[in-house]
């Protein structure tokens, strides 16, 4: 019984799909993740199907923008939007930049209403793609550390290996981001600070630019 309800939910989807995707013969219909995912944008509007999620909306793109800025202190512009599609979930990545020059990540999931933000977090802005956090070692710094604010978090904390910019990177092996987070926002010497460090953990998964 349990096989049936699953085919018939699958065939249903599968339904959804065509509906969705056959309206319009001029636009191209793409998938990722084998297929677990398929996708059709034109113009401000994007189809998605996720067959893992047993779910088809329908997005405008353009309202991204608003929904980020709808209960952030500061102003974000959108950068890049990223599709991601993994056996987990499916969601856009919209890598933002903040009036103060600062970047972020806006991680958005799907529902049946729509799109709602699920996470943000801190972004390396050098580094090509989707916006899928830091790596591992990297705590995030905001705003740009001063030179003399870097030496001093070298100095001071010997599982530090080196400071670029926003970046504080660990010695392998020797101390957790988290643990160094803490101890750096702790530190009264670089209260005008605030680090951070990524708290996504993504599964394995394919993206695609839907900008």
């Amino acid at each position: 019984m349990r096989r049936e309800k699953k085919l018939i939910n699958t065939l249903g989807l599968f339904l959804v799909t065509f509906l969705l995707f056959t309206k319009s013969a001029y636009t191209q219909v793409h998938s990722l993740e084998e297929g677990a995912c398929w996708y059709e944008k034109s113009g401000r509007l994007l189809k998605l199907a996720s067959f893992n999620e047993k779910l088809a909306v329908d997005v405008d793109l353009n309202a991204i923008q608003y929904y980020i800025n709808q209960n952030q202190i500061r102003e974000y512009r959108v950068v890049t939007k990223h599709l991601f599609c993994s056996a987990a979930f499916t969601s856009i990545l919209v890598k933002a930049k903040s009036e103060l020059g600062s970047y972020s990540c806006f991680h958005f999931f799907f529902s049946t209403d729509g799109i709602e933000l699920g996470a943000k977090y801190p972004v390396d802005p050098n580094r090509s793609g989707a916006c899928l956090g830091f790596e591992k070692g990297q705590v995030f710094a905001n705003p740009i550390l001063k030179s003399e604010d870097a030496a001093y978090i070298i100095r001071r904390y010997n599982d530090v290996d080196k400071v670029d910019g926003r970046l504080v990177y660990l010695k392998e092996g020797l101390e957790s981001e988290i643990k160094l987070r803490d101890k750096l926002n702790q530190d009264e010497s670089l209260k005008n600070y605030q680090f951070e460090v990524d708290s996504i953990l993504f599964p394995v998964g394919t993206y695609r630019s839907i900008d």
